[in-house]
């Protein structure tokens, strides 16, 4: 498996009136079509390659086959201050490519 995916930039979980970015959880949003055919519902956990240069194993929760279509990871949190994604337009996340390898 070697699927190229074009998900956007995603975070949750502070309260509005708290916006220090330390707070938030940050992942990526997979379209749900995308979701539907490159992932598996037997798969615990996916490994990505973002930029072809860094490569996280990022589990995948019950919510993200509901809902809640994001991959959580902490290095996220990281990735987007380094690259200046954070913060991004309202409503207008950034767009990260990345590849799945295995799950």
């Amino acid at each position: 498996m070697n699927d190229y995916i074009i998900a956007t930039a995603w975070k949750g979980g502070a309260r509005r009136e708290n916006r220090d970015w330390k707070r938030f959880t940050y992942g990526i949003r997979i379209r749900k079509p995308d979701r539907d055919t490159l992932f598996s519902r037997t798969w615990s956990y996916v490994e990505l390659i973002i930029e072809d240069k860094y490569r996280i194993r990022v589990e995948i929760t019950d919510s993200f086959w509901r809902k809640c279509s994001e991959l959580r990871h902490e290095f996220f949190k990281h990735y987007f201050r380094e690259k200046e994604f954070n913060p991004w337009p309202k409503r207008k996340p950034t767009k990260i490519h990345a590849r799945t390898c295995k799950g």
